[in-house]
């Protein structure tokens, strides 16, 4: 469960997510009232008008990195993932094509061409998106995401309309 809490008026007023999960006690700022209220607090102090808050989801934490072209289908653009090094594996298996479609459904909904984010690998193997970013860091791929972004832009500086006239080329 999700929800979406309007700042800096009902920050005051809003309920910590519930969680299913016993270790959360350990998470900073939202493990109890008085911290998510500190946590709302300072959204609040820096101007941020919503905050969007998660209900703990258990599995297997993955980053995945990705360079979407609409000329393109998603199979086809460039695509990485790694499970997260700082945290514990419980092992769930899952088919990475489900956790490419998930993270390039989400860049599409956002209209993010070059992305990168967190999933977590539930029990069943059902990737949940829990953070999606534009122009992450690309840890792991800088080399190859470098590549990909470049030929990405390329190809998209192709597909631009050009108009030419007496004056010259007009984009």
């Amino acid at each position: 469960m999700s929800m979406i809490i309007g700042l800096p008026s009902s920050w005051m007023t809003a309920s910590p997510p519930k969680t299913s999960n016993p270790s959360a006690a350990a998470a900073p700022n939202a493990a109890s009232e008085d911290g998510w209220h500190e946590a709302l607090g300072r959204f609040a102090k820096r101007g941020i008008p919503f905050a969007i808050a998660q209900e703990h989801v258990a599995g297997d934490l993955v980053k995945f990195y990705g360079v979407r072209s609409d000329a393109a289908p998603a199979s086809a653009n460039w695509f990485e993932w790694f499970y997260h090094r700082d945290q514990g594996m419980l092992g769930y298996s899952f088919e990475v094509s489900k956790l490419r479609s998930a993270a390039f459904d989400a860049a599409g909904a956002l209209g993010l061409e070059i992305f990168g984010g967190d999933a977590v690998i539930q029990e069943d193997g059902r990737p949940m998106i829990i953070d999606i970013n534009a122009w992450p860091s690309y840890a792991r791929y800088r080399e190859r995401a470098a590549q990909a972004i470049a030929d990405h832009l390329a190809q998209r500086f192709e597909r631009r309309v050009r108009i030419v006239s007496r004056q010259g080329v007009e984009s």
